[in-house]
């Protein structure tokens, strides 16, 4: 009863409250897509012997949640301005929050978006007087695929290498951003181990557009989706679960075998989830649920491995 009057009150007035901009910010995506991604490339620097400096450790671990914050903002806000997210079309207010809420000025969300974008070029700016020109490079890669994945005539989210791009840039660019700050160099091995990250990034991305076909086509996008079919995507998501499974076993085994057991672990309190990504119907109506069992194993995952490595690293010695 106090959700609806609060929904009832939010389209009445026709403004962003803070409950909306925190619905759009999505903190448990940033915790999983942002933040645990980084907390990973912080443990393989300090395996490389990086000095862990603690204003850099702060700013390392704030840049990738001010820019996945930035992004949220942004997309939400140019979707619904471009018209492409109709609140008869959602079955929560979680899904698209200015459309949910029929919002008449939603000019705070672009505000927050650019806000959280400078905070991120900001902190980036600092970590680059320090570390050097390697993770400046980075840091720009970085940058430019943020503006270009929700802004412009043709963002990349709305074509079907969206999935991969997010992936790549949130799994595999920011750890190994956060990884050239603390080290000043580039390392590639840790895209190899950084892998996990990435799928489960695209993994996200790959859910929500399957689920969203018939909104997305009606929107103008050509997402992978989209072009496979449903039927398709869903075999896809299926590989890409058993994928990601096997490449996190094999990966820890090689590099961190004392810590397979938290892999394992986690692997088994997650099976239920696991086995849910498989058999989901990927429709707007199992929206939630499929997004449930994403986020029930890529919260397993995204704790389970930045663990097995510190455990590895602190046995070792």
């Amino acid at each position: 009863m106090k959700e609806a009057k609060q929904n009832r009150s939010n389209r009445q007035d026709g403004r962003v409250t803070m409950p909306i901009l925190l619905q759009i910010a999505n903190p448990g995506a940033c915790f999983l897509a942002a933040f645990m991604p980084a907390v990973l490339a912080l443990l393989l620097a300090w395996e490389a012997g990086a000095v862990m400096r603690k204003d850099l450790v702060i700013l390392l671990l704030l840049i990738p949640v001010f820019a996945n914050m930035s992004i949220n903002f942004l997309n939400d806000y140019f979707d619904y301005k471009r018209g492409n997210d109709r609140r008869d079309e959602y079955l929560g207010a979680d899904d698209a929050p200015l459309a949910w809420h029929e919002i008449t000025h939603p000019e705070p969300v672009l505000y927050a978006g650019i806000l959280f974008f400078f905070a991120a070029l900001f902190c980036g700016f600092y970590v680059i007087r320090v570390s050097g020109i390697v993770p400046a490079v980075i840091g720009l890669a970085g940058a430019i695929i943020l503006v270009v994945y929700s802004a412009g005539k043709i963002p990349v989210s709305y074509l079907p290498v969206g999935e991969l791009v997010s992936g790549f840039t949130l799994g595999g660019l920011v750890p190994l951003g956060v990884y050239s700050g603390l080290t000043g160099r580039a390392d590639l091995s840790v895209l190899w181990k950084c892998i996990p990250m990435m799928l489960l990034v695209a993994h996200f991305m790959l859910v929500n557009n399957t689920c969203d076909i018939e909104r997305d086509t009606a929107a103008g996008r050509k997402t992978m989706p989209i072009l496979a079919g449903r039927e398709r995507a869903r075999r896809v998501n299926t590989v890409m679960t058993w994928v990601w499974v096997i490449q996190l076993i094999v990966m820890t085994a090689l590099s961190y075998p004392i810590g397979l057991p938290v892999i394992a672990a986690a692997l088994f309190l997650s099976r239920k989830s696991l086995l849910g990504m498989c058999r989901s119907e990927r429709t707007p109506a199992t929206r939630t649920k499929d997004v449930t069992f994403v986020a029930g194993a890529a919260f397993m995952v995204a704790l389970s491995l930045p663990l097995a490595v510190l455990l590895h690293l602190l046995v070792k010695g």
